[in-house]
């Protein structure tokens, strides 16, 4: 699930992440999420469907594992949030297509469980503030005037379930 706005629902979507060991408890990764479908903001003056992804780098660190396989880990990285906006309005104002890239500092946690030595499953939760969240707004040509549909990537939070299968 990616969010980044109090104002729409989560994204529901499909994420990849690639892993390289640098020890047994430290990692450097690189990964993408994006959703299946997007959030949409609504008004009397139109509506807008946004796709965000999500690309991340991170090093996590790990605890060795606990109790018949159980580890914890934090990680923190850099994403950067990517948006595709299309506006759709109603009446005297303006439609839009709109592409905004936002820096994006996170911080995470994950603890997942070792089903065998190359397949655990896990559950991973990371969130930062964007550094250059986009309004988005209406503009009506003939009043001159603007209506603030949202703002997306004031802050960006990932919750993920996932399978980590490693290979050596």
């Amino acid at each position: 699930l990616l969010d980044a706005s109090l104002r729409t629902i989560p994204s529901p979507g499909i994420g990849v992440t690639l892993r390289w060991l640098a020890s047994p408890n430290i990692a450097i990764q690189a990964g993408v999420a994006a959703p299946l479908a997007g959030p949409e903001y609504s008004m009397p003056e139109g509506h807008t469907q946004l796709t965000p992804r999500l690309a991340t780098v991170s090093v996590k660190l790990s605890t060795d594992p606990v109790n018949h396989g159980f580890r914890g880990s934090i990680e923190s990285g850099l994403g950067v949030l990517w948006t595709r906006a299309v506006g759709v309005a109603v009446g005297n104002y303006n439609a839009f297509v709109a592409n905004d890239v936002e820096p994006v500092p996170f911080l995470g946690g994950e603890v997942s469980y070792n089903a065998t030595r190359n397949i655990a499953f896990a559950i991973r939760l990371l969130g930062g503030p964007g550094l250059r969240p986009t309004k988005y707004v209406f503009k009506d040509e003939v009043a001159h005037t603007e209506k603030v549909i949202g703002r997306y990537g004031r802050w960006v939070g990932l919750a993920s379930l996932g399978l980590d299968v490693a290979w050596n």
